[in-house]
């Protein structure tokens, strides 16, 4: 399954924010994530990857033995990534009524041009690169298993890369090219489509291929970095922070018998960047003391997402309350590592933030 260079367009533990504004509750997976050669699963989530099935009601799939008909489906959205051909491929994996065969087919189709790479790679830096959720939608999420990728025919491990991107993961070869060159890269994954019980309905092996072209460094695609009064006034606007009242919200997680509670979480809703922006984030009190935040965060270009801080991510704290400022500022190196981002925003932010960290003994532990 080959893909082309910029058409190449395509654990960790995981985190449970419960969000309460007065009798409401909503839950929030954003997903477990285990690394290297283990099992991913990725679950829906408000500021998550969205992975979940949309409507389909009126949507008129071909009959489950019309192996033709669905052929020239799974062929027209190979060729052209039609919408309409995408909810009918996904409205078959729904109703669960074609073969394991067929169903392998369509994940196939689905998931083939979902790896992105750069156009080129500098010599003496483990290339970076990105695997897409897909566009269909359907069950109730996806999951999948990663081997160890084959460079040239040898085995390269790989390593995912801590940049929270919606609907993206980021990973890391290990390897580090010492000339320029032509390189193969075959990275094959296990693929399982969920149902509404977690249970699996249909699985597809998919070999993401990608030609890897090393060059000198002063050659390498490198990301354009802009800021300037229109552009900035415009990425402000499009990043909205909201800082919940301590009162009616909070994150807390259980410990070794004691309980630790953060009351007041915070997010940044992403509304269409014209650029893309890859930030870190540190939380500076009012004695100018910083504390950074786990990662980096990213806001793609033309997308809508939410992007939760990772309040809980931050070290040292004691309990009691936190008034300061949110501070995000440009990462350029993890711009310049995501082969999703052609152009990116230098500018900073910063948002005034308030939150309380609280810690108790819980009985009986």
């Amino acid at each position: 399954m080959k893909i082309s260079s910029r058409s190449q367009n395509a654990g960790s533990t995981g985190l449970v924010l419960v969000v309460v504004l007065g009798a409401l509750a909503v839950l929030v997976t954003v997903g477990v994530l285990i690394l290297r050669n283990a099992k991913i699963t990725i679950t829906m989530g408000p500021g998550g990857m969205a992975v979940a099935a949309a409507p389909r009601q009126n949507v008129v799939a071909p009959k489950p033995d019309d192996t033709a008909a669905i052929d020239a489906l799974i062929a027209q959205y190979a060729a052209t990534h039609d919408k309409d051909a995408g909810l009918k491929l996904g409205k078959l994996l729904d109703d669960q009524k074609v073969s394991k065969e067929v169903g392998a087919k369509i994940l196939n189709a689905i998931w083939k041009d979902n790896l992105v790479v750069r156009k080129s790679y500098a010599v003496g830096k483990a290339p970076i690169l990105c695997i897409k959720s897909p566009e269909v939608k359907a069950g109730s999420g996806y999951s999948w298993r990663s081997g160890d990728a084959l460079l040239d025919g040898q085995p390269c491990r790989t390593t995912r890369v801590t940049m929270t991107t919606r609907g993206v993961t980021v990973h890391k070869l290990d390897w580090i090219p010492d000339r320029p060159g032509m390189h193969k890269l075959v990275y094959p994954h296990e693929c399982r489509l969920m149902d509404s019980k977690g249970g699996d309905t249909y699985e597809a092996n998919i070999d993401f291929t990608a030609d890897l072209n090393i060059v000198e460094p002063e050659k390498a695609e490198q990301v354009k970095f802009v800021s300037g009064k229109e552009i900035d006034r415009k990425m402000k606007a499009s990043l909205v922070f909201s800082n919940a009242s301590p009162l009616f919200s909070y994150a807390s997680s259980t410990q070794n018998g004691v309980k630790r509670t953060i009351r007041g979480g915070a997010s940044i809703d992403c509304k269409e960047p014209p650029v893309s922006y890859v930030c870190r984030m540190v939380f500076r009190d009012r004695k100018g003391n910083e504390r950074p935040f786990d990662g980096c965060e990213v806001a793609l270009a033309g997308e809508r997402n939410t992007i939760n801080v990772p309040i809980g991510s931050l070290k040292g704290l004691e309990p009691g309350s936190y008034r300061g400022t949110l501070v995000l500022t440009a990462d350029k190196d993890a711009a310049q590592g995501n082969p999703m981002i052609e152009s990116a925003w230098e500018g900073s932010l910063e948002f005034p933030m308030t939150f309380e960290f609280e810690v108790e003994k819980v009985k009986g532990e």
